[in-house]
């Protein structure tokens, strides 16, 4: 195969773990949610390009090392299905740094946005001035729910 060929190809697997992942995994697409949510706000902040450039690598953190996470704990799972101590250490650490990744990330994202008042009023100008944003906060708040949590209740319902 040509080297070109291969390149297309790996990025063809990558984009089908991402996929299976979204489909499979929860936590991701709070993450996810997340990340929409901070960049809803870095746009009505409107925030300097390093501060963008801060946000989303915080946000491209927490997104791999969750992929990362998930795909230890399904080699785990290959691996040894049984409950075996070594492998729950190997699990839970992965979800630990996830976590930890996920926290700072926040306090990152939260001290740029609403602790630098110049950023923290933009928000409240701009949602003072577009009232239609404000109205459509709870329709967002619906699809973020549906995104977060039908895919798994599709599967649940799936394996009765």
């Amino acid at each position: 195969m040509a080297p070109l060929g291969k390149l297309f190809r790996g990025f063809g697997f990558a984009i089908q773990g991402i996929g299976r992942a979204l489909i499979t995994q929860q936590n991701l697409r709070i993450h996810l949610v997340a990340a929409a949510v901070v960049g809803f706000f870095g746009v009505l902040a409107r925030l300097s390009a390093i501060h963008w450039c801060v946000v989303c690598l915080c946000c491209m953190l927490v997104i791999s090392l969750e992929l990362i996470n998930t795909g230890l704990e399904a080699l785990c799972d290959r691996v040894e299905p049984k409950q075996d101590e070594r492998i729950r250490t190997a699990k839970d650490s992965a979800a630990g740094a996830v976590l930890v990744a996920a926290a700072g990330s926040l306090l990152i994202a939260g001290l740029i946005l609403f602790g630098d008042t110049p950023y923290y009023r933009n928000i409240a100008d701009a949602l003072e001035t577009h009232r239609w944003v404000c109205r459509c906060i709870p329709f967002g708040i619906l699809i973020a729910i549906l995104f977060v949590f039908l895919p798994t209740e599709l599967q649940l319902r799936k394996r009765k």
